[in-house]
């Protein structure tokens, strides 16, 4: 067994982040002072996630879910957006780790694919989380035996509550992925989406949301927010031309799906950057 690595901490916008790392995986506490817009998960594995304190939404393609003090979640889904709801008794608290395919093949599990926004079996996957976090707080010998045997006891339980079918890509969702990325900007539809990958458009309309999680105009707006989102970084270029330059018909169209998707307006978020 692999020893602790050095905790470390740091501070990003309103949001400071404590670490320790065991067997390649990192153990996570976020103290979130203030937030009033929606962060998309940018990760490319399973994270399981427990709320110590305050509240903690999740936003799937416009269903919120409010996860109060002690709920236990899994976020698997870059279409996913979470907010951490710091103004409830004075801020947030989360505790959190990856599931990363290093540490499940140094165990031997494959874990199966989960949903954007699993709710395990309350009892049982929240009493898990809360040892965890209590030997996370004891970083001794004794604590890192008993840190390693949790993480195992958790990715088994999970392992056995998502059994699933392996589901196999087809090569069309690369393609219609690599056309959308390249053209989000452009007069997209699902139509013309279709023609370019030699798809029935029938066919297309049933199968976008089983290999995207969503449906195609969803995806789409998702991807052209989130481009919107990068370019207010730079306060030379107008929100007007943001909207244009991703394929909105202007500011009040882009400001409409901004809200959706970070509750909360560009011109705010650009602020609070």
């Amino acid at each position: 067994m692999s020893h602790y690595q050095k905790t470390t901490s740091r501070v990003i916008l309103s949001v400071t982040e404590t670490s320790l790392s065991l067997d390649g995986i990192s153990l996570c506490l976020h103290a979130w002072s203030s937030s009033n817009t929606f962060f998309r998960y940018s990760g490319k594995y399973p994270v399981v996630l427990l709320v110590l304190k305050g509240e903690y939404t999740i936003n799937v393609s416009k269903n919120h879910f409010v996860c109060s003090s002690g709920t236990a979640i899994i976020i698997y889904n870059q279409l996913t957006h979470t907010r951490p709801s710091a103004f409830v008794d004075g801020g947030t608290l989360t505790f959190s780790f990856e599931l990363t395919p290093a540490w499940c093949s140094e165990v031997g599990i494959q874990l199966p694919p989960v949903s954007s926004h699993t709710f395990p079996k309350a009892g049982f996957m929240n009493e898990l989380m809360f040892r965890l976090y209590k030997e996370y707080k004891l970083p001794d010998e004794d604590a890192e035996h008993a840190v390693h045997a949790l993480l195992l006891e958790i990715t088994l339980f999970l392992k056995r509550e998502y059994q699933a079918p392996v589901l196999k890509i087809p090569n069309w969702v690369s393609q219609a992925r690599k056309i959308i990325e390249k053209q989000y900007s452009e007069k997209l539809t699902l139509l013309s989406l279709a023609k370019a990958i030699n798809l029935d458009y029938s066919y297309l309309s049933d199968a976008f949301p089983k290999y995207f999680s969503t449906s195609f105009n969803e995806y789409l707006f998702t991807l052209r927010v989130e481009k919107a989102a990068i370019l207010l970084a730079d306060k030379n270029i107008s929100i007007d031309d943001i909207a244009f330059l991703c394929g909105f018909y202007d500011k009040r169209h882009l400001e409409i799906h901004f809200y959706n998707h970070f509750g909360t307006t560009p011109d705010l978020y650009r602020n609070a950057l």
